[in-house]
Parts: C-alpha cells; structure tokens; sequence
C-alpha cells in the first residue's frame, strides 16, 4: 500500500489530506511552478516504479533539487526511489531522508 504526501501537488496551494476548509484546496488558474511540475513528475514516476514499495513519503522539491522524506520499508525500495527520483529530466539533485520502517 502506498502512502504519498505531496505538498505543491496542486498549483499554489498546499493539499491537505483531511481538511473541513474546502476554500484551502482550491485550485487556482494560474501555471504551475517549474518545482511544482517536477513534483508531479517525480510524484508521477515514483508512483509508476514497481521497485518502489509501500511507505510513507513526503516528496517536495526546491529549485530542482527533490526531497524525499518518510519512512519506507526495504533498502532496496529506498534505493529505488532515490533512482527514480534522480531519473526525472530537470531533478538537479536528491536529498534522500527516507529511513527504514
């Protein structure tokens, strides 16, 4: 089972998982970020890897560079996932803060 936390997923605007404000998850017209399209890229890919195996990942990205933080469950998952992360055109660089569950 995967559980994925993405806090640019949408535009501007933070995603909250379990919210009663429904204005904070509003979608807003303007472009996305070129950070926040490499988190749905990678967001994207990491989802797609078969390699990548259940955890609880917090993805963000900052000026190219993706951040994967959590808990996941193999070392080789781990691996895994920095690689992909590594193999989105654009990540200039991978902060792997994942540790094992």
């Amino acid at each position: 089972m995967y559980f994925w936390s993405f806090p640019d997923w949408y535009d501007a605007t933070p995603f909250h998982w379990c919210t009663t404000d429904d204005a904070s998850t509003e979608r807003t017209d303007q472009p996305l970020t070129v950070d926040q399209r490499l988190t749905r890229e990678v967001a994207q890919a990491l989802l797609s890897d078969p390699a990548v195996t259940s955890g609880l990942v917090d993805l963000r990205v900052h000026n190219g560079v993706a951040i994967l933080d959590g808990t996941i469950d193999s070392e080789d998952a781990r691996a895994a996932a920095v690689a992909t992360a590594e193999s989105v055109s654009g990540i200039r660089d991978v902060c792997n803060a994942l540790v094992l569950d």
